[in-house]
């Protein structure tokens, strides 16, 4: 009698392991044939979790391929679409030398629900600004992310995101069952050690290389959901993006 309750233990046990680590997104890992596709589109729009919380559990993004260039571009749709969560994009990547991938900052996505909601000559005006069909010239204008099978939560430790997520709503009530990562949204890091995050749904956050943050130039109000790559490109360049901390504070006194 005790070795069959041991076994009905264990075996609810098992059960409940299985079903909390199904939804728990710290174990996700993206299983498919094309990471450096799934890094560029989890790294480039704002709000991508690199996963899909869903009703049955955690997901995988859904990644098609739709075009090659004579270069080696990639067309790709990202969607991570479900009953809870809505990110669907067309997506372009340079290229890839096995540890990073690379694409054109803000530029290299459209945000689509469908392929057939973006007209031809969209796309067309989409590959042109990412240089389709010429060759791989202007890598200045590369960034890059390293290739990974899971996105990362970012540099900004949880209490610091909740302080500043408050202190950007503070019309909110103070709640113990904030879930941190459903509300400040890592987007990516440059190469000075700034990062950019999506807050409440409505607000681009940057944190500068030591981790401070500017409530009053830090915050970026997204006024155009579907269509905030312009803004978000200035929001960026203006808290110096991408340009060493020094020359940044120069600009700044100038």
């Amino acid at each position: 009698m005790k070795k069959v309750l041991a076994l009905i233990l264990f075996g609810f046990l098992f059960l409940i392991t299985s079903c909390f680590n199904h939804h728990n997104p710290d174990n996700f890992e993206y299983k498919y044939d094309d990471p450096e596709l799934y890094s560029v589109g989890a790294y480039s729009l704002l709000g991508a979790h690199g996963y899909v919380p869903d009703h049955h559990g955690i997901l995988a993004p859904t990644i098609n391929t739709l075009e090659y260039d004579n270069f080696g571009r990639v067309l790709f749709r990202y969607s991570e679409e479900s009953h809870i969560t809505g990110h669907s994009a067309l997506v372009i990547m340079q290229k890839t030398d096995g540890r990073y991938a690379y694409f054109y900052p803000y530029n290299n996505f459209i945000l689509s629900s469908s392929q057939t909601d973006v007209s031809d000559e969209d796309i067309e005006v989409f590959k042109a600004l990412n240089s389709w069909n010429q060759e791989l010239s202007n890598s200045d204008k590369f960034e890059k992310v390293e290739i990974t099978r899971r996105k990362e939560n970012g540099p900004i430790s949880d209490r610091q995101l909740i302080e500043v997520y408050y202190g950007i709503f503070p019309y909110l009530e103070p709640s113990n069952r904030l879930k941190v990562t459903d509300v400040m949204i890592f987007l990516r890091s440059d190469n000075y050690g700034r990062s950019v995050y999506f807050a409440g749904l409505t607000k681009a956050v940057i944190f500068q290389a030591d981790n401070s943050f500017d409530i009053e130039n830090g915050t970026l109000l997204i006024t155009e959901p579907n269509n905030y790559q312009t803004e978000l490109k200035l929001f960026m360049e203006e808290n110096g993006w991408n340009t060493p901390a020094s020359w940044f504070v120069i600009l700044n006194e100038i």
